[in-house]
């Protein structure tokens, strides 16, 4: 009789381990999820390389943007849905090392770094700076770091929010430090701007 109450008692503990050590494992391996942005076995990763294909602002500019900038023949307000892809993709790649500025592609790295690479030019990838995910992954952060009239400057592109597939990264900049303005020499404009990447590698 001792022998069966002792034998249900030891089942009953074994059992109560077991359980906990399934509980622990499932814990861990909750922990244990893809959280470096690199897309993982949720979906397509922005580890990649890309060339800017599209920026449309998404609003008008709130000051007229000089004609110098333009090309066109007067100072205007550039309104919403005006395509802006040769003035943005020259902003990005004038810290790039690139002869030709329209070879230029972003390299987002595994590690989180970024360079810049020059298609079908003979000059080396340079890495000019890094990348990250916010938190909740709803946010894309390209660190861009340049030199301005003789100092380092850091231009941010805060993507948010941002759609990645095996072949377009897209989103919306707002608050970009883009145009001067017409009216004020000294100012430069920030505008929301719907860019659009494409893969190239």
């Amino acid at each position: 009789m001792k022998n069966l109450e002792l034998l249900k008692r030891t089942r009953s503990l074994f059992m109560a381990l077991t359980l906990i050590l399934t509980a622990s494992t499932l814990v861990f391996l909750a922990g244990c999820g893809d959280d470096d942005g690199d897309g993982g076995d949720d979906g397509p990763s922005v580890v990649g390389t890309w060339v800017i294909s599209s920026a449309v602002l998404n609003e008008d500019t709130p000051d007229p943007v000089p004609a110098s900038i333009t090309g066109l023949p007067q100072d205007m307000v550039l309104p919403a849905g005006s395509d802006v892809t040769p003035l943005f993709g020259g902003i990005v790649s004038q810290a790039g090392p690139c002869t030709n500025p329209a070879n230029t592609a972003i390299e987002l790295t595994e590690d989180q770094t970024m360079l810049y690479v020059c298609q079908n030019e003979s000059t080396p990838a340079e890495e000019t700076g890094t990348w990250f995910l916010s938190s909740d992954e709803s946010t894309l952060t390209i660190s861009i770091v340049t030199e301005v009239t003789g100092s380092t400057q850091t231009i941010p592109l805060n993507v948010s929010p941002y759609t990645v597939t095996n072949t377009n990264l897209t989103g919306t900049i707002s608050n970009f430090a883009f145009f001067p303005s017409a009216t004020n020499p000294f100012g430069i404009q920030t505008v929301s701007i719907d860019i659009e990447f494409t893969r190239v590698q």
